[in-house]
């Protein structure tokens, strides 16, 4: 939220307000609704707009135009593009009646000046632009070329270089042009008068129409007016053998027409430039022996790791076999364990079976001692 206010402010009727407070009150409902679009914006952190309106004057010629401010706060590590700024500039404009681009200034909060009230952006951004155009065009035309090179003598043996010089006048002509020579009837009128003195009159009046061609040119903008194309081609090459020998100056001339061809070289128009000699390769060397320490550490590393992933795989082997064991060794302790204590508790049970006889039997003695020493006496003669 901006905490900014907007139309809002008209939400509440108030009675008995002058007109001066209903145009600062409008002016105030703007610059809010401004500073909330605004700050939408991506990178954008807080905004203020500010913006006068003159008072309108009788005179066409007293009026004076209404102007702008605007104050941007980006947020860290973030930054408007000369595109965007321009986008702020003319969302403004569009949005005051009256207000012109030229007439906007953007800075931001430690003042730096992002887009200047002189009316020299729409210039600048023009201009900016037509370096793109340019720019492009050249990296167009530069990569065609190198690519036909590099496929037919190999990369990094040549280098091509243009410089395209654009046509950025926009002409707009309006020819008629007529032509004496062929022309056609466009209306022929006939007249006969008779009379007693004079007689029979005939009056013939003829209109010719004169041939008219209209013409309205409207040149394109961007044109090509001219090209300067330089050619550096390395002067050694390998034959099939691989023995570096000496390019010939037939060999250079055909690479010289490719690249012509692929570029589009007028001879009327155009500047071409081609130059034949040995390319320094001595940072190539130095650059394949770091590659080649660089792929021998590689090498080593990946035997490092995967030994160290043998290694941990062993001991985790190590280790699970020796907590198998030992659990194997538990569990035949404890079946151990449970088959004495069952003999144990048989054991247990049968001495108490034991006891238990005995005290029947001394109960029965006691309470029937004659029938007890009557039984004894027939075991014993058995």
């Amino acid at each position: 939220r901006t905490g900014a206010i907007g139309y809002e402010i008209f939400d509440k009727t108030n009675l008995g307000l002058t007109d001066f407070l209903q145009r600062v009150n409008y002016r105030r409902a703007l610059e809010g609704e401004l500073t909330k679009t605004i700050q939408q914006m991506e990178g954008v952190q807080a905004v203020r707009v500010h913006i006068v309106i003159p008072e309108q004057r009788l005179f066409k010629e007293s009026q004076r135009e209404p102007t702008a401010s605007v104050v941007l706060k980006l947020r860290k590590t973030s930054s408007l593009s000369p595109r965007q700024i321009r986008g702020i500039t003319h969302l403004v404009a569009s949005s005051v009646e009256g207000l012109k681009p030229s007439g906007i200034t953007i800075v931001d909060y430690n003042g730096n000046l992002l887009s200047s009230g002189t009316g020299g952006d729409q210039i600048s951004a023009l201009s900016q632009d037509q370096f793109q155009l340019q720019s492009s065009v050249e990296a167009y035309l530069e990569r065609k070329a190198q690519s036909l090179l590099d496929g037919v003598i190999g990369p990094g043996r040549s280098i091509v270089r243009v410089r395209a010089t654009l046509d950025f006048e926009r002409v707009e002509k309006t020819i008629e042009q007529y032509d004496p020579d062929r022309t056609a009837i466009r209306s022929e009128q006939k007249t006969e008068e008779n009379s007693t003195n004079s007689g029979r009159k005939e009056n013939t009046v003829i209109n010719y129409e004169v041939n008219k061609t209209l013409q309205h040119i409207v040149s394109s903008v961007g044109n090509i007016k001219k090209l300067s194309i330089a050619l550096i081609i390395d002067t050694n090459s390998t034959d099939s053998n691989g023995a570096v020998v000496t390019r010939s100056q037939e060999e250079i001339a055909e690479l010289s027409d490719i690249v012509k061809r692929a570029v589009g070289f007028v001879s009327e128009r155009d500047q071409f430039e081609v130059a034949s000699m040995a390319f320094n390769r001595s940072f190539l060397l130095e650059e394949q022996k770091l590659l080649d320490k660089a792929a021998k550490r590689q090498v080593w590393t990946s035997f490092a790791q995967k030994g160290w992933k043998v290694v941990v795989g062993l001991l985790i082997f190590l280790v699970v076999r020796s907590v198998i064991k030992s659990l194997a060794r538990g569990i035949v302790k404890k079946k151990m364990a449970e088959v004495t204590l069952s003999k144990e508790a048989k054991a247990l049970s049968e001495g108490e079976q034991k006891n238990k006889i005995f005290v029947e039997v001394s109960s029965v003695v006691k309470k029937k001692p004659h029938e007890a020493a009557r039984l004894i006496r027939t075991l014993l003669e058995e």
